[in-house]
């Protein structure tokens, strides 16, 4: 007997890629949200019922309501929920939706996105009907989520300890770096979370570099197949990196895949070497991951060409960690992007209260950086927490660093860049790409 949900806030990204889910594993999904979409749109080409405000009672029946973290929990629609008894978090709701399918997570702090496509487009590769869900459209492939007959390639989150409610078959860890304090508290709960997934997964599990956090705390939990450039189980070699590609080769014991990429960066090449060692221990072939990998274009927002003016490429990149940052200028200057300008905009309030001082070094080898205020992301501002406290971190790492809180100055501002720097990059992951509609680039 099929089983229903009623989505509460269904036209976010993650949110609408659950009902995209539970509609292909015929569940009978309905959904609310406070404004229409071009998302709800296509939701509803597929038959989904979805109200813009407040649902009505019988939608509220269904098996299972959830919603968005994003929603506050005053929400009508959540609060008559609630009574009823009725009410899961997002994690729960992935949980029992997901249970169609052989879970196959790719977690970490960062990198999810993108590994979890180009996972997706490997799955494929062999004719198999792959299954994915993402946080994001994937590129060349389709919407941000597929039920089909293969395994489910999840990209796992961590944010309000959503991956605590699942059980994978298989893990691929990419990183483990400190993030969303304000759930867990400390980094030793943060670190315990994803030792408990490691604990709960019944397969095969991959880590970038044995001697990593990530590598460190998997292994203390159970063996892992380990990825990198030391002493691990496949090793990363015969590496090249231009200004849009890269490529490498990944040997073990399972055999050897080349490796060829749309995407710069050593941080995208880790994601795919991760990913190539995962497909290899499941039985694809290495022609079959070479190919998939090859047809990954990029995810959007990281590392985006959106444009040129004279000299200088404007790139879009949805960084906003410290590690993140910092992988995203190694890649512009690996890729021949000498003078390099970023405008970046720190993304939530605890976020930045919690980890400005790790952003020291972070914008290191980057010529002229402006700083705009905090995207708060619906969180309360709070007294003194602003850009201003990552340009005090960054301080005397970059020659040129401002702090211009509105987006409009910092555009104008950073108009006298253009023929004057290699690139240009809006970086982060509120509304900064907004500045690229306001330019004149080609």
């Amino acid at each position: 007997m099929s089983r229903s949900i009623h989505i509460v806030g269904i036209g976010g990204a993650g949110m609408s890629g659950l009902a995209r889910l539970a509609h292909d594993s015929s569940w009978r999904v309905t959904g609310s949200d406070d404004v229409d979409s071009a998302v709800i749109a296509e939701l509803r080409t597929l038959g989904i019922a979805i109200s813009i405000g407040p649902a009505p009672d019988e939608w509220l029946e269904s098996d299972l309501v959830t919603a968005s973290p994003a929603i506050s929990p005053a929400h009508l629609d959540l609060a008559r929920a609630s009574a009823r008894g009725n009410l899961v978090v997002r994690g729960q709701a992935l949980d029992a939706v997901s249970q169609a399918w052989q879970l196959v997570s790719i977690a970490g702090t960062h990198g999810k996105t993108t590994a979890t496509s180009m996972a997706a487009f490997v799955a494929r590769s062999d004719g198999r009907d792959a299954s994915w869900l993402v946080g994001a459209p994937i590129v060349g492939l389709g919407p941000n989520a597929h039920g089909g007959l293969g395994p489910l390639v999840l990209e796992t989150d961590e944010s309000f300890g959503t991956f605590t409610h699942l059980t994978p078959h298989d893990l691929i860890l990419l990183n483990v770096d400190a993030d969303h304090l304000d759930h867990y508290g400390s980094e030793i709960a943060l670190h315990a979370a994803f030792g408990d997934l490691v604990e709960r997964t019944a397969g095969i599990v991959v880590v970038v570099e044995r001697g990593s956090t990530a590598g460190r705390l998997a292994s203390a939990r159970r063996p892992v197949t380990s990825v990198g450039r030391g002493s691990d189980d496949y090793i990363i070699h015969h590496e090249y990196f231009s200004g849009t590609s890269s490529s490498c080769r990944v040997s073990g014991d399972r055999g050897e895949v080349n490796i060829t990429l749309k995407v710069p960066g050593r941080h995208n090449m880790d994601n795919a070497a991760a990913v190539a060692v995962w497909a290899l221990e499941s039985g694809y072939s290495p022609e079959h991951i070479a190919t998939g990998l090859a047809s990954f274009r990029g995810a959007p927002r990281r590392f985006t060409v959106v444009g040129s003016r004279g000299r200088t490429q404007l790139i879009d990149d949805y960084a906003h960690l410290p590690r993140e940052v910092s992988a995203t200028i190694a890649a512009a200057r690996a890729g021949g992007f000498a003078r390099i300008g970023v405008i970046f905009q720190p993304h939530r309030v605890t976020r930045t209260r919690l980890l400005a001082p790790t952003f020291a070094g972070a914008f290191t080898g980057v010529e002229k950086l402006i700083v705009t205020d905090v995207y708060r992301s619906g969180e309360p501002a709070e007294a003194g927490v602003d850009g201003n406290l990552i340009v005090n971190a960054v301080r005397g790492d970059v020659p040129h660093v401002s702090y211009v809180p509105a987006l409009s100055d910092a555009q104008t501002l950073a108009e006298e860049w253009f023929d004057d720097l290699d690139a240009i990059i809006l970086m982060g992951a509120g509304d900064i790409a907004d500045i690229a509609a306001h330019w004149s680039v080609a």
